[in-house]
């Protein structure tokens, strides 16, 4: 069934202001967030990372351009929320401990410091040489398959093999 010249026109009006009129909406109660990302220990900005805050109400992740040499960012417009936020660098991300509250309307500016020293890049000796064991990969696959075997003679011993729905007790 055709609509009429008339339906048509109608339908066309009604998206039109939906599509004007909504958008000042999401704008007035849009919250603009900007900053600057600053290494906390030399308070040097930042550039080459990007800001991400994510709402853990609705699952929804907003993230900023990359930061410039002076290690400013901008994300806006986002809905109104309380939201984590996060500065990824160098394939690390680093997370802010205190969630972010953002009311209908506001423009927040904020200051987020890096400490770059905490993670040392993987592979380096400073990574090797904090991870004890565990940063030898060989060492730990071994250790990990050495549980898992003493574990599977563990569970052998306990179990009857004639029988494997009867377990008995270790004598």
């Amino acid at each position: 069934m055709k609509g009429t010249p008339v339906s048509r026109s109608l339908a066309v009006l009604v998206a039109l202001a939906l599509t004007v009129f909504g958008l000042p909406v999401f704008a007035e109660d849009g919250v603009s967030l900007t900053g600057s990302v600053l290494e906390s220990n030399s308070k040097t900005p930042i550039g080459r990372a990007t800001v991400h805050v994510g709402d853990p109400v609705t699952g929804e992740v907003y993230s900023s351009t990359v930061t410039a040499d002076d290690g400013s960012f901008s994300i806006d417009p986002v809905p109104a929320a309380t939201y984590q936020i996060a500065v990824q660098r160098n394939n690390r991300l680093y997370v802010v401990d205190t969630p972010l509250e953002l009311a209908p309307g506001e423009t927040r500016s904020a200051t987020l410091m890096v400490d770059e020293e905490i993670a040392p890049d993987p592979g380096t000796a400073a990574a090797a040489s904090s991870g004890g064991i565990w940063s030898n990969p060989m060492f730990a696959s071994l250790l990990v398959i050495g549980g898992a075997f003493v574990l599977g003679i563990a569970i052998d011993s306990v179990v009857d093999d004639d029988d494997p729905n009867t377990v008995t007790s270790p004598s």
